[in-house]
């Protein structure tokens, strides 16, 4: 099996590598965006960047120990002089490509060698910076072969330890992935309902990981005093370090999860308690008790929205058309009798 392994072509045991860190990545995601309860989704997301560390470190290794094509090492044998020329004549176009515009512009209309001009003033530089990138590219690889080959001789015992390597590595990304899918039709395949419970915010912690990527979780405190920690994902929760203060009131919406495992669906300021703080605040303020009013209206909790639209007609009697607006919203979901009592709540307040 080793010899096996030695005669598969170079390239394919390098994809094979760039493969297995692609699929580490891809389930590493999936275990990031379906974000378990407790510790387990941030055990999970490191584990996932722990396997995509190593099947880089895999790829690495493949590439210092991969034997170039015979034209490629024909080709490098002098690459130092090939890159030379390269940045020499990257050089002398830069200084000529102006020339080149110029003349392609002065040149008779009639000739087919202005658009030759335009075109070699447009392309050469890019055309040669690509070149000197592939030559920089292939001269490194050449390079780690050689170095690798010096630093650690081929033998039997070195084969036998990159086969368990890569035996570990391979069945460790396995499990993850399994570990991922679960996670993805847990959460995929669940349904619509989710239990909201509201948390107040003790503290947010950002910290920017080597690869300038930030990380961030808050602590919790439940109504029984408890705290939790939960990792905050990018885009798609509402709270984030910098515009959220401790002390702040939060929903974390919570789904039990096809496979029965619940998830955290998303983490959001409690706009609901906001609200009724404000209004408790400023009773008399007009946005924050219609606000209060379409929320109950959203809950489905008539009597409510008809209680704040009463206090509300008691501060804003002149404002009939938001009475009759919340009425007609009762009347579409149903609630006959809630909107005849805004309709007379109206027509009494007109009366005044």
């Amino acid at each position: 099996m080793i010899e096996a392994a030695r005669r598969r072509p170079a390239g394919a045991r390098i994809l094979g590598a760039l493969a297995g860190f692609a699929l580490a990545g891809w389930f590493g995601t999936m275990v990031y965006n379906f974000r378990v309860v407790g510790s387990a989704h941030a055990i999970g997301v490191v584990v996932g960047t722990v396997l995509m560390a190593l099947w880089a470190v895999i790829c690495v290794q493949r590439v210092m120990t991969a034997t170039p094509p015979a034209w490629m090492r024909r080709l490098l044998e002098d690459g130092e002089l090939v890159v030379g020329f390269v940045v020499l004549n990257l050089i002398l176009m830069n200084v000529f490509s102006p020339f080149l515009m110029l003349l392609s512009q002065i040149w008779l209309g009639a000739s087919l060698f202005p658009l030759v001009l335009g075109m070699a003033a447009r392309l050469s530089g890019r055309v040669l910076f690509v070149t000197f990138v592939v030559a920089t590219i292939a001269l490194l690889w050449l390079s780690l072969t050689r170095l690798a080959r010096h630093v650690a001789p081929a033998s039997a015992a070195l084969r036998r330890v990159q086969r368990a390597f890569r035996v570990v590595a391979t069945s460790a990304v396995a499990l993850y992935g399994i570990y991922a899918t679960a996670l993805s039709f847990n959460g995929s395949l669940d349904g619509p309902l989710a239990v909201e419970h509201r948390r107040e915010l003790v503290a947010v912690t950002t910290v920017n990981t080597p690869l300038d990527f930030p990380v961030s979780w808050i602590d919790l405190r439940a109504a029984d005093g408890t705290l939790e920690r939960i990792t905050l994902i990018a885009g798609k929760d509402g709270v984030w370090a910098g515009y959220v203060d401790p002390g702040q009131a939060v929903v974390v919406r919570v789904r039990a999860g096809f496979f029965g495992i619940p998830w955290i669906e998303s983490v959001a300021l409690d706009e609901e308690r906001r609200t009724e703080l404000l209004v408790e605040a400023a009773p008399s303020a007009a946005e924050p008790r219609r606000a209060l009013v379409a929320l109950r209206l959203r809950q489905g909790r008539a009597a409510d929205a008809v209680t704040h639209t009463r206090v509300y007609l008691g501060y804003y009697p002149r404002d009939i058309a938001f009475a009759r607006t919340v009425a007609e919203t009762l009347r579409g979901a149903g609630d006959a009798q809630s909107a005849l009592e805004l309709d007379r709540l109206a027509l009494a307040a007109a009366a005044r």
